[in-house]
């Protein structure tokens, strides 16, 4: 028996008038021409929707418009699923066969007819794909429909615009913050636009066909990629908690994003079985998150209060998307933006889940900074009250060592003049004229120690003496034992030096201003200069002079100066000397 079709009757003022349920349908996996298709036998078909789901099936629809008015219709056929790229549509008219071109203009592929007046034609619709086989076939007012279309892109647009502020709103806080998280949900939401250009018709309407084949053959991998990314974007997030410490399963979410991206990588994998590996990863994914995220809330994590709203949002979202990609629903049909809808709604939660996790992030550390503050506020104190009573012990122990210090050095003095006492007694009891040079010899250079010391004493640095002071004072003492020669001293002195080299140079001074004034002038008036500098040491007259080859007894003294810039002061001593004087210079290492 011959199964014919419903005779579909058009007029003006129809709009928006189903076809697919007044149509027959032929569903098949074979390659058939329209020649081959003519002789083959359609069912009716008594559904406004049809849905296969994923398959490598084929549909042929045949349906007859009918025009009993006396003026030619036209109308637009829309075949309600912006993804179906491979359709072509056939009409029969006076036995002959045409093909009408289809010229996108509308985000879901349509065809525009044109029936004259009192005519009926018969139409066959070829549809395939390469995703879902699965649309709608309505017959609108061609002005009216492309009126809603152009509403619905501004609606779809509106919802772009939401996403893509959302993008550059958390690739700022990446850049700011540095967090993770923030890069990982914006190329989340970033693929999720690239799904919807495609889902909503976007790249149908305005991009060529060569791009249309390989934009339906990369929904897949889309997927795939915007999976991988919200795994990566909620176990970093969910980590950002001190709550949110679940190892073992950020290991498993991660484990699964590895196995999309092997799918990815590998796309040889045939397209039904990467769809049925998406979709049991999505069955793991979503509860695994969903619980994790619950658990991490309910131990005080609020911040994951927002991140839950949104992800259930979009959670229902996907749960609808995925029954109708298997054709157990039908809803997408009705509500194409849906799942862009949900994906603004979920990105407004998630933003402010983010900025509800910075601000909790910032008390906190807000509330450490401030504990810290007490805290070294606390440590200042007890280190001020620590060094107020070590500064007292060391204050105590500084005046306790200065003592000694001064009365060491008050006992050397003591002992130094006793030994002075002494010698001058015993000097006043030697009868040769020798011994008492060389005890008043041994009596200047013990003088000239204890001239340091008493220097040190007066001073109140212990361990640096002022030269020039020394010098003097020093010299002061040898003129008041030498009452017969009228002899002036120039100075240029400017140093200070340690006590040990002090004591060094003041006893070289000693004994090289003790010999000019015993030698180098006689009965005569004359002037000793002493130069004193870093380094240098110049003492000079200008006396009668003295053959320093000549060796004499009484040499002891210059024994002593040799030994003392050799040995103590590292240093050289040169001597030169005429009729108009004598000049002796010493090099020395000054420390």
């Amino acid at each position: 028996m011959t199964l014919h079709a419903d005779v579909i009757s058009v007029s003006d003022n129809a709009n928006n008038l189903s076809i697919l349920d007044k149509s027959e349908i032929l569903i098949t996996s074979e390659n058939y021409t329209i020649a081959e298709i003519l002789n083959k036998k359609f069912k009716p078909f008594h559904e406004t929707y049809i849905n296969l789901g994923p398959t490598t099936r084929q549909i042929w629809v045949k349906f007859t418009l009918q025009n009993p008015q006396d003026k030619p219709v036209s109308k637009l056929l829309v075949i309600n699923n912006p993804l179906l790229v491979f359709i072509d549509l056939y009409r029969i008219r006076n036995d002959q066969i045409e093909k009408i071109i289809q010229k996108r203009t509308t985000l879901a592929p349509s065809f525009t007819l044109t029936l004259p007046p009192h005519s009926t034609t018969t139409y066959y619709l070829h549809v395939k794909s390469l995703t879902t086989l699965k649309f709608g076939l309505d017959l609108y007012e061609p002005s009216m429909y492309k009126m809603k279309d152009y509403e619905t892109q501004l609606v779809n647009i509106f919802f772009f615009g939401i996403i893509a502020t959302m993008i550059i709103y958390n690739l700022f806080l990446y850049f700011f913050i540095k967090g993770q998280s923030y890069l990982y949900y914006s190329l989340y939401l970033f693929m999720m636009m690239a799904i919807e250009v495609s889902y909503l018709g976007f790249s149908t309407r305005y991009l060529d066909g060569n791009y249309l084949i390989w934009d339906n053959r990369l929904i897949l991998t889309k997927i795939d990629l915007t999976m991988i990314f919200y795994i990566l974007y909620s176990v970093t997030f969910l980590k950002m908690t001190k709550q949110g410490n679940f190892n073992y399963v950020y290991k498993i979410l991660l484990s699964i994003a590895l196995l999309l991206a092997i799918c990815i990588v590998f796309p040889f994998i045939a397209y039904q079985t990467r769809l049925e590996i998406s979709l049991m990863m999505v069955l793991i994914i979503v509860p695994l998150i969903m619980i994790t995220s619950i658990i991490t809330y309910v131990r005080g994590a609020k911040e994951v209060r927002f991140y839950i709203i949104g992800f259930s949002v979009m959670l229902t979202a996907y749960f609808i998307v995925i029954l109708d990609a298997l054709g157990v629903v039908s809803i997408i049909y009705h509500i194409q933006s849906l799942l862009i809808i949900a994906t603004a709604i979920e990105a407004i939660f998630l933003s402010l889940a983010f900025i509800d996790s910075y601000r909790m992030v910032q008390n906190a550390k807000l509330r450490k900074e401030h504990q810290l503050l007490e805290e070294s506020q606390q440590r200042e104190s007890l280190i001020q009250k620590e060094v107020a009573v070590k500064t007292d012990q060391l204050h105590h122990a500084m005046t306790m060592q200065e003592l000694l210090f001064n009365e060491l050095h008050h006992r050397v003095k003591n002992n130094l003049q006793l030994i002075l006492s002494i010698t001058r007694m015993q000097k006043k009891r030697l009868q040769s004229v020798v011994c008492k040079r060389r005890f008043q010899a041994l009596e200047q250079r013990i003088g000239a120690i204890a001239a340091t010391h008493n220097t040190i004493y007066l001073s109140k640095e212990l361990e640096i003496v002022s030269m020039k002071e020394y010098l003097t004072q020093l010299i002061e003492g040898l003129r008041a034992g030498d009452t017969e020669n009228k002899i002036a001293f120039e100075y240029d002195i400017d140093l200070n030096m340690v006590l040990k080299m002090a004591t060094n140079i003041g006893l070289i001074v000693n004994e090289l201003v003790s010999n000019a004034l015993k030698h180098a002038f006689g009965n005569k008036s004359g002037t000793i200069r002493i130069r004193l500098h870093e380094g240098l040491l110049e003492i000079s007259d200008n006396g009668k002079g003295f053959d320093p080859s000549v060796e004499k007894e009484e040499s002891l003294g210059m024994k002593l100066v040799q030994i003392l810039v050799k040995d103590q002061l590292k240093g050289s001593m040169n001597i030169t000397t005429d009729t108009k004087g004598t000049k002796i210079t010493i090099r020395f290492a000054h420390a």
